[in-house]
């Protein structure tokens, strides 16, 4: 028989916790504030997702600008006649611009996406959500990666590229 306090004795005073409720917020605190986290992820995500819609409309925009550009440069070129080649000219010329003016709202666009993909990523770090290596690079930690500790995922996120690897980071230099 091993040695000992017999089971249920009192081993200390000091380990005797104070009468009173526990400290700590009260379990429905915690599920208010669970529940608030979980609404303000789900808008975060909308926003994300509403980003990435109008950021593929831009693209197409882009394509669709860059073409017509594309078009009226041929038919300036083909011009004949001073002043054909004077309204191609101006066509193709507001046809620049447009494209310009489509390629910097796309840039507005993709600077919003990756702001709210941030926001939501450190959102979830603040709830303790562990992040993949595959879900922050596309901002998304929907899924955890099993291959990686919570204190892994974090020190990868906090560090950049491999923080979180055991050669601190030096893998892709060579070592003689």
């Amino acid at each position: 028989e091993r040695g000992g306090p017999p089971l249920g004795a009192q081993t200390g005073g000091s380990k005797r916790t104070p009468p009173g409720p526990p400290p700590g917020p009260t379990p429905a605190e915690r599920e208010a504030v669970r529940k608030e986290l979980e609404q303000r992820e789900a808008a975060l995500r909308e926003a994300r997702e509403d980003l990435g819609r109008a950021m593929r409309d831009a693209q197409k925009i882009v394509d669709m600008e860059g073409r017509r550009r594309r078009e009226l440069f041929k038919k300036r070129n083909a011009a004949e006649g001073e002043a054909e080649r004077a309204e191609a000219f101006a066509a193709w010329k507001g046809a620049m611009t447009a494209e310009s003016e489509a390629i910097r709202k796309e840039g507005e666009l993709q600077a919003a996406y990756e702001t709210a993909a941030e926001e939501l990523r450190r959102h979830r770090l603040s709830m303790g959500v562990p992040i993949s290596r595959r879900a922050a690079r596309e901002g998304d930690s929907s899924e955890s990666d099993s291959n990686m500790s919570e204190s892994e995922s974090v020190s990868y996120m906090a560090g950049g590229k491999r923080a979180g690897s055991p050669d601190g980071g030096r893998s892709g230099k060579k070592r003689r």
